[in-house]
């Protein structure tokens, strides 16, 4: 969680200028055990329950939103379903009319901003991921910054460039670490994130890891957005 907001006092004015709301002023006190996915998830379903369903884009964006979250959940989710909960969830707030529709997709839009590193915990349980897609969900999820890594392109048609620098890439692995105590699978993903850098553990936090991609090897990704989504609605019942 971001420090300034550790400080940040129990008023509504300075909650508002930080991005959040007080609301009636319930807390909810969370631990190191609880798991922000999954807690997202049920925060989704409720308001999906308490909503009146005058607005469509409301009561069913609520329902599609759950829907992707499981993906992400059962880990079958890559960075176009990360994308997809962005995209949703801006949809629900522009078309609803009272307060809940607009406020309704916070409990995934903070996740997401805040503990981007739980979702891709789940992301790393794709057999799928690859060290490109592993790359474009980390820019999805916003965790590539100016400060920490960067994506860049060169002028077209040049090389994309990722890279993560060496202090960021153990952050990384340490808050991976954190969950992978509580929620331990057969394959740890912090080996896991490693593999797919290319790095040991014996270099973490000595080496950062810097690789190019064509456009043309990023457009033909088999996991990429286009085909997997075309393949999505293919499979879909027509309306």
């Amino acid at each position: 969680v971001r420090a300034y907001l550790l400080d940040a006092p129990l008023d509504f004015d300075v909650f508002n200028r930080v991005g959040a709301l007080i609301g009636s002023g319930g807390l909810v006190f969370l631990g190191e055990d609880d798991d922000v996915v999954r807690l997202a998830r049920h925060f989704t379903a409720w308001l999906a329950a308490e909503s009146c369903g005058q607005c469509p884009n409301c009561l069913n964006g609520l329902v599609s939103l759950g829907e992707t979250l499981d993906r992400v959940l059962k880990g079958e989710a890559s960075s176009l379903d990360i994308h997809t909960l962005w995209g949703k969830a801006d949809i629900i707030r522009a078309h609803s009319k009272c307060g809940l529709g607009q406020t309704a997709p916070n409990p995934v839009t903070s996740s997401l901003r805040f503990f981007p590193v739980s979702y891709l915990h789940y992301l790393l349980d794709n057999p799928r991921l690859d060290t490109l897609e592993l790359f474009l969900s980390l820019e999805a999820l916003h965790i590539i910054t100016r400060g920490n890594g960067a994506v860049s392109a060169a002028a077209s048609p040049g090389p994309v460039t990722f890279f993560l620098k060496k202090g960021f890439i153990k952050f990384i692995v340490e808050e991976l670490e954190k969950r992978d105590h509580f929620r331990p699978v057969a394959e740890s993903r912090p080996r896991r994130f490693l593999k797919l850098l290319g790095l040991t553990p014996a270099q973490v936090g000595w080496q950062g890891v810097k690789v190019e991609y064509s456009p043309e090897t990023i457009a033909q990704h088999p996991y990429l957005m286009v085909g997997d989504l075309r393949a999505r609605n293919e499979a879909a019942p027509s309306a």
